[in-house]
């Protein structure tokens, strides 16, 4: 192994630490009625490196903001009012609803430039709220995908489905 080879192997094993040791694509079923289910697929193309995965996670979230700026007029007219409302003219709330890890898979070991997929499928609780965007308030469900492993954990950009 000459001394360049050793160069590219440390920032292969560099990359494959810091969470580019490949890139993962998270595609959900169109046609599966949101109601009670959601399916798909979790797709991980390895890089130039192998590496040993500990789970291949489904991260499912629910989160609810609100925001509401207040006019002046609706801030009131008498100075008590326009005082305990002017510091708060601006009011968003954020609150998460459901924040959950589903293990699709676990300990692969997984060869470099090659393709995986997992499937999944997993029940929405009985309990949901809806999603919903109304003029104050936002409702949105979200799944992403992840491989843990030690270092930075390769993961898909969030997808946002409507339940």
């Amino acid at each position: 192994m000459g001394f360049f080879d050793s160069i590219k192997s440390k920032i292969d094993a560099a990359k494959n630490y810091m969470g580019e040791a490949a890139h993962i694509e998270l595609v959900v079923n169109p046609t599966t009625p949101k109601d009670t289910f959601i399916e798909g697929k979790i797709i991980a193309k390895t890089k130039n490196v192998d590496f040993v995965v500990e789970e291949v996670q489904l991260l499912l979230v629910c989160e609810e903001k609100v925001s509401i700026t207040l006019s002046d007029s609706e801030r009131g007219t008498n100075t008590e009012d326009r005082d305990r409302y002017n510091a708060d003219k601006d009011i968003r709330k954020y609150h998460k609803h459901v924040n959950h890890t589903f293990i699709i898979a676990k300990n692969q070991s997984l060869k470099m430039n090659t393709e995986y997929s997992w499937d999944f499928k997993f029940d929405l609780p009985n309990d949901r709220i809806r999603s919903f965007d109304g003029y104050y308030c936002k409702v949105k469900w979200q799944v992403a995908a992840c491989l843990k492993k030690s270092g930075n954990d390769p993961d898909s950009d969030f997808i946002e489905i409507n339940i």
